[in-house]
């Protein structure tokens, strides 16, 4: 009996337990997960809270390229630099369906940031707080489209990985080259897919005589004049197709981004950012954003402003630029700004 007793007992718990495992492995309704419907409807008090500190920048489609921050009352808001419009003003809308054109302040290169100031907003300031306390796992939410379906547009995710500096590998515009035998020009002899070139129009066999109207003959000549640039900046190019010679402008990106591209790497679902490296400090999570998300906050679950979405890295990873590496600066530019009188 002794013997026996240990059996019984553990067949025993099997049973008992089974039903209870069975529940525990059933997936959770698609309502139910991350950013279900049921869960972004919990979200609405947190979007009414922090909808009215976002501002939308809109390109010459009448698409939005960017969200920014609201920063104050007077108008000035903070967005991503490398993608916005690169005209001095450009049209902004507000989270009640105004909009105006505002105009460029200031460009931080180094953090990639944009200050922008419209003569007026019918938005709020965000309210910043210090992302020091955030860890992995930590939950944190950021605005995106709203989902068919359900009119919130938050998006719920984590800090998924540890804080950290992104070491910058220089930009491309994604084509190869060989010099000509006649010493005038340089033959394009492969176009990347997806790359800046292929974007703004380049193909392959086009001859590049200049850019930014400098004459260019050698290969050498084109990558010390791009490893000079930052990416989102814009180059001109004059090339000369089919005997017929006209100007091309392409918007730099990051090397890492067009290199990867290249070798097959499928970042898919919207793309990713111009910008992919060479920031001082990240904060990365998996929240489900496209790059035109890029520019706006992203909250705590008690609506405070941790830092900008900065660049859209793949399908699943975002980076943010921290609070901490640009609320000092950005009061000064704004300061500099208002002693200007513009």
């Amino acid at each position: 009996m002794a013997r026996t007793l240990p059996s019984f007992l553990f067949y025993l718990c099997l049973i008992v337990t089974a039903p209870l495992r069975a529940q525990l492995s059933a997936p959770l309704p698609d309502a139910q997960r991350t950013n279900g419907e049921q869960t972004l409807s919990a979200l609405s008090w947190l979007d009414k809270a922090t909808a009215g500190s976002l501002v939308q920048v809109v390109g010459g489609n009448d698409k939005t390229v960017l969200r920014g921050a609201i920063l104050s009352t007077d108008g000035y808001f903070l967005t991503k630099a490398s993608e916005a419009p690169p005209t001095e003003t450009f049209t902004v809308t507000w989270s009640d369906g105004s909009r105006c054109e505002a105009r460029r302040v200031h460009v931080e290169s180094a953090l990639d940031l944009l200050l922008a100031k419209a003569p007026k907003t019918t938005g709020i300031p965000v309210t910043w707080k210090s992302s020091a306390a955030l860890t992995r796992g930590d939950w944190i939410a950021a605005a995106t489209a709203p989902r068919e379906g359900n009119g919130c547009p938050l998006r719920l995710g984590v800090a998924s990985a540890k804080r950290r500096p992104i070491t910058g590998h220089g930009v491309a515009m994604g084509i190869k080259m060989e010099d000509t035998a006649a010493d005038k020009g340089v033959l394009i002899v492969e176009v990347a897919s997806t790359s800046p070139a292929e974007v703004a129009g380049l193909k392959e066999d086009d001859l590049l005589l200049a850019l930014d109207d400098a004459p260019v003959n050698r290969s050498l000549q084109v990558k010390e004049f791009i490893s000079r640039l930052h990416p989102g900046e814009q180059v001109k190019l004059h090339v000369r197709r089919n005997k017929k010679e006209s100007d091309i402008h392409v918007r730099l990106a990051s090397r890492s981004k067009v290199i990867s591209n290249w070798d097959g790497e499928d970042y898919a679902n919207g793309g990713v950012s111009l910008r992919t490296d060479n920031f001082p400090e990240i904060i990365q999570h998996e929240i489900p954003l496209q790059p035109n998300d890029m520019g706006a906050p992203v909250f705590d679950l008690e609506g405070n402003a941790l830092g900008l979405n900065i660049s859209r890295v793949d399908r699943v990873t975002t980076f943010v630029l921290p609070m901490e590496q640009f609320s000092t600066k950005v009061q000064q530019w704004v300061l500099e700004d208002k002693r200007a009188g513009r």
